[in-house]
């Protein structure tokens, strides 16, 4: 969390129901970074279970992986 308020993506806030708890709070800069980085993780994700997926052992595995999104 320090680096994520660091770079101002995210920031640290009080839960109004219990003065103990800390909500992790995404900002607007924050949420423009993970929106770009979604897109390429997709990608990334998707190849690198595409390999996984044609190796006979792992078959099963990544398919009941991409079914469970």
């Amino acid at each position: 969390m320090g680096r994520l308020n660091a770079v101002g993506y995210a920031y640290k806030d009080l839960c109004p129901a219990d003065k103990r708890g800390i909500y992790a709070v995404i900002t607007g800069a924050g949420r423009e970074c993970y929106t770009a980085a979604r897109v390429s993780y997709a990608e990334v994700l998707g190849s690198a279970l595409n390999t996984a997926g044609a190796d006979p052992l792992l078959a099963r595995v990544v398919q009941a992986l991409r079914s469970s999104v």
